[in-house]
């Protein structure tokens, strides 16, 4: 339990000696689910020729979109389930089980799993330079699905006619509904699992609902502790020799100075990290275990001893972590394919969420135990600018904040027009608080799990899922099956 945790960590940087820890965006350039198999049929790797710009029919350039397709219960007539990766490198393991898997079998359907451009290995350019990441944004990206979903149509035998079937996870969520959205004649239903649908910049929500999930699953004392603990952080900073004195509590190589916003906004973004995937990625008893650790370490310590000790024991490591602001934006910065912050998909998600999304998760928030003013707005915006340059497209904040009005008036928001869309969500996952989680209408259902996190609806039922859980599963197998029927009841 401890490695997967320890996996969670948004982003990890080697320093010399030394690891360093920002929590970005909160892990979200790892797959949102882990599927487990339930079959060995093969899914064959493939790929189809996309145009770098779909906008441009002057510009010729094409690339190689990797995709992995199981066509295990296929029958002629058999519904296209599209499993749209986001920013991460798609996997066979989703074709081999979960939802997909499941409403495949149930209806004799042909399973497809696309790759994102820019992430994995569907690679536009020979590097990621913010010349090449221009032709990186969703507008794109779902033109690259609608081509896809043309092509299968006309080259597979047996999918002429079949109704498609969209199914994404987190950004990958939104993107099924903006699918459907944008392109209601080539798909033809969507479930949306976890999808943030509004842009925004401060995304102070976002740690509240963490505070709100360690408060619901473990009591007020946790929480309290965070709380007292990171009071204790920014009272010890204020004194003679304090920076030297939170150095050596939590082991930070080389220390950091209250005067510096940047570095002191990453140090908190080092601390509120791990219990935000803790939230993000609950697994039934984590955040529960997670707190009785830190209340362990905290019975014969101050609140802030015993927080720096469970983070070193639990999540940093023993060896001193560097928290600085700028090896952070060295990280990013670098653009070859070479380069871990290319190959995980980091710097092109950066590259997104400064274009399009915000998404920031600051703590301006009140309700949530992690006190205020440290993880700014301000400072992401500084990210943006520091990473992509101050001209990479005009001024950066305007470039962000024009970003997200555009994205908003393109895909509606929390009210778009969409019909025969699910939206699934959990009450624990912090991405609930910017989705859909009323009816739009009686074609676009909104079901909310309480207890539950992010996209975990898309595995497989299982004995393990809460009577709520397996409901909310089954809801989505029905409509489904109902949308299907109806589409034949007219053919």
């Amino acid at each position: 339990r401890k490695m997967r945790l320890l996996i969670l960590i948004c982003l990890a940087l080697l320093c010399q000696n030394a690891w360093a820890f920002f929590d970005l965006l909160n892990l979200k350039t790892r797959e949102p689910v882990k599927f487990r198999p339930q079959s060995r049929h093969d899914v064959p790797n493939n790929y189809i020729t996309q145009r770098v710009d779909h906008f441009n029919i002057r510009d010729n350039r094409t690339w190689q979109m990797r995709y992995l397709s199981n066509d295990e219960f296929f029958k002629p007539g058999g519904p296209i389930l599209l499993y749209i990766g986001g920013e991460w490198t798609i996997n066979s393991d989703a074709l081999l089980g979960g939802q997909t898997y499941d409403i495949a079998k149930q209806h004799s359907g042909y399973m497809f799993y696309t790759e994102h451009r820019f992430y994995g290995f569907s690679r536009p350019f020979k590097d990621t330079s913010v010349e090449s990441l221009k032709y990186l944004n969703v507008d794109q990206a779902l033109v690259d699905l609608a081509y896809f979903v043309n092509h299968v149509k006309k080259t597979i035998p047996g999918l002429q006619n079949s109704k498609v079937i969209a199914i994404g996870g987190s950004y990958a969520g939104s993107m099924a509904a903006w699918f459907r959205l944008k392109y209601p004649h080539l798909v033809d239903m969507a479930l949306a699992s976890s999808a943030p649908m509004v842009a925004v910049a401060d995304f102070k929500e976002y740690l509240e609902v963490v505070g709100t999930a360690i408060s619901s699953l473990s009591g007020m004392k946790c929480y309290e502790i965070i709380e007292k603990a990171t009071q204790q952080i920014r009272k010890t900073f204020k004194e003679f020799v304090g920076a030297e004195s939170v150095a050596k509590v939590f082991n930070l190589c080389p220390q950091i100075e209250s005067d510096s916003p940047l570095d002191f906004g990453n140090f908190f973004s080092s601390i509120t990290g791990p219990f935000s995937g803790l939230a993000q990625y609950n697994e039934a008893g984590d955040v529960e275990a997670a707190c009785r650790h830190l209340i362990d370490e905290s019975k014969n310590a101050t609140e802030m001893k015993g927080l720096a000790q469970y983070l070193i024991k639990n999540h940093w490591g023993s060896r001193c972590i560097n928290t600085k602001f700028q090896p952070v934006v060295d990280y990013l910065k670098n653009d070859t394919w070479m380069h871990q912050a290319s190959v995980g998909g980091m710097r092109q998600w950066m590259y997104q969420v400064c274009t399009e999304y915000g998404y920031f998760q600051t703590d301006s928030g009140f309700k949530q135990p992690f006190g205020r003013g440290a993880k700014t707005l301000e400072m992401m915006e500084t990210l943006c600018s520091y990473t992509y340059g101050h001209g990479f497209a005009g001024n950066s904040k305007d470039v962000l904040h024009n970003g997200i009005k555009r994205t908003n008036i393109m895909y509606g928001g929390l009210e778009p027009k969409l019909s025969k869309v699910i939206f699934t969500h959990g009450t624990i996952d912090p991405w609930h608080a910017i989705g859909i989680l009323e009816d739009l209408n009686e074609d676009a259902p909104a079901i909310v799990v309480e207890g539950t996190s992010h996209c975990k609806d898309l595995e497989s039922i299982s004995e393990s899922d809460s009577t709520k859980m397996r409901a909310a599963k089954l809801k989505v197998q029905q409509l489904i099956a109902k949308w299907l029927k109806e589409y034949s009841i007219y053919i």
